[in-house]
């Protein structure tokens, strides 16, 4: 998209402090909310609350259907909403999604009194579990990681999760 003329702001490796700040500012100064719908979105309450957030703001949402789903397991607030599919391999894929983003109306903007910011949507061990669910994961995020989830796994409420973040940061690549 950025190849093509497009500004483009991403959640992905933000910093540990303030992330859930960061993120709203992305949804306050964008024009367009483009969203992937992997399957695990609909498992996400940041990805809900993002969702929410834009809705609420009057944002132009467009979602990215990115893996083949039943149409309904998508929620009817974005099954309203044109549903793009990309897979990511084709030049169709591209381009269907390029005219769905030329078809946007124009930005609205933001309301002059902003609603109410949502809370941060995530416990103490779920940012690791979207940390994991990146592609990429630089080295000292793994051990920073690996640090707190050792922590973790002496604490009882948390240990049957922290063993399993940690046994997923095994099998990550």
């Amino acid at each position: 998209l950025e190849d093509i003329g497009h500004e483009v702001w991403s959640d992905v490796n933000l910093p540990d402090h303030d992330w859930w700040e960061r993120v709203l500012d992305g949804i306050r100064s964008c024009d367009l909310f483009l969203f992937g719908l992997p399957p695990h979105w609909f498992a996400s309450d940041a990805c809900i609350c993002e969702f929410d957030y834009a809705t609420t703001l009057g944002k132009n949402r467009l979602p990215i259907r990115l893996a083949e789903m039943p149409v309904d397991e998508i929620p009817s607030q974005v099954q309203r909403l044109q549903v793009v599919h990309y897979d990511g391999n084709t030049m169709a894929s591209f381009k269907a999604l390029q005219r769905a983003i030329n078809r946007q109306p124009p930005p609205v903007p933001l309301p002059e009194i902003l609603p109410e910011p949502p809370r941060t949507p995530v416990g103490e061990l779920d940012r690791y579990d979207q940390q994991l669910r990146q592609m990429r994961l630089e080295r000292d995020a793994q051990a920073a990681m690996v640090f707190e989830l050792k922590r973790a796994l002496r604490r009882r409420d948390q240990a049957v999760e922290a063993r399993e973040l940690l046994s997923n940061l095994r099998k990550h690549p």
